[in-house]
Parts: C-alpha cells; sequence; structure tokens
C-alpha cells in the first residue's frame, strides 16, 4: 500500500500583483526611452552627416544613450509591474523630469482608454 501523498506547502507559482497592465510607470519608462533613443538616432544622423568630425567618445555616448533607451521601452512593455514600478523610481530622482512626467501623461490616458475598451 502506498503512502499518502503530501501537499508542499508553496505554492507552484509566485504570486503577482494583480491589476491593469497599463500603469504610469509603464508609461513613464516608455516616454523616457523614446526620449533618449529618438535623441541618440537623432544626435548620430546628425554628426554622421557632417564633415567635421565631433569628438571621438561622442558615438560612443550616442550609442549607449540609444540602448539605454531601448532597455527603458523593453522594460515598460515586457517587464514585471514590480520591474517597472522599481526602475521608474530610481529614473525619476530629479526635478527636470516632471517634464517627462508631463509628456507621459497623455501617453497612459491613451493606453488606460484603449485597456478599458478591450475590457
Amino acid at each position: 500500500m502506498a503512502a499518502p501523498h503530501k501537499k508542499s506547502k508553496r505554492s507552484p507559482r509566485p504570486k503577482r500583483l494583480q491589476g491593469p497592465w497599463v500603469t504610469y510607470e509603464r508609461c513613464f519608462l516608455l516616454t523616457l526611452g523614446g526620449l533618449f533613443s529618438g535623441l541618440a538616432l537623432l544626435g548620430i544622423k546628425t554628426f554622421s552627416s557632417r564633415e567635421e568630425q565631433g569628438p571621438e567618445w561622442l558615438p560612443v555616448v550616442l550609442f549607449c544613450l540609444f540602448f539605454l533607451g531601448l532597455f527603458m521601452i523593453a522594460v515598460g512593455f515586457f517587464g514585471s509591474r514590480k520591474d517597472a514600478e522599481s526602475l521608474a523610481d530610481q529614473t525619476s530622482g530629479h526635478e527636470a523630469i516632471f517634464v517627462v512626467m508631463l509628456l507621459a501623461a497623455p501617453l497612459y490616458y491613451l493606453l488606460k482608454a484603449i485597456e478599458k475598451r478591450r475590457k
């Protein structure tokens, strides 16, 4: 006769934060990442079309800024809610970030309306 199977005390999946996908933190990261990537691409285009070369370190800084923007966009779209909130808290420590917060508000309301329509 087989012994009864004991139930595990741990749940098979970790509990996730429940709530809507659209949060202001995600919209903030998408906006900031879009600004970083867009400004980096604009800088790369501007300095690559000029005859005179800028400083040697400038392309490296612009590529790093571009990939930082892509990282923020990726976390905004694909990251967990906890990761998005954490990164948004870490990147919003300066007073100049209020401009980005104002730019993120229309995106938040647009995505919120789309999410509400899908339900």
